[in-house]
């Protein structure tokens, strides 16, 4: 998760938030729906680690991304509420 909250933060101010966040969200899913059709422990790690990247990476680019986007009066309630799911 750490080397996804690194290397999307950096890819999100560069290419843009929206972009990062869909990326993050597509290699968490296809590498989370692959896992389960995993054929031994290699296989099974390595998905993992592509599971806790785009995972990594997307919570800290979906907080920042509402937190740009909501106006400031419930901006904090907002991006609480983001937090608990």
């Amino acid at each position: 998760m750490a080397v996804g909250a690194f290397l999307f933060g950096i890819y999100a101010d560069k290419k843009g938030r929206k972009s990062a966040f869909l990326f993050t969200l597509l290699m968490f899913s296809i590498a989370r729906g692959l896992s389960a059709l995993a054929w031994g422990l290699g296989s099974l790690l390595i998905l993992r680690f592509f599971i806790g990247m785009g995972l990594g990476g997307e919570l800290p680019v979906a907080s920042t991304l509402v937190s740009e986007s909501v106006e400031p009066k419930v901006r904090g309630r907002v991006v609480v509420l983001l937090e608990c799911f």
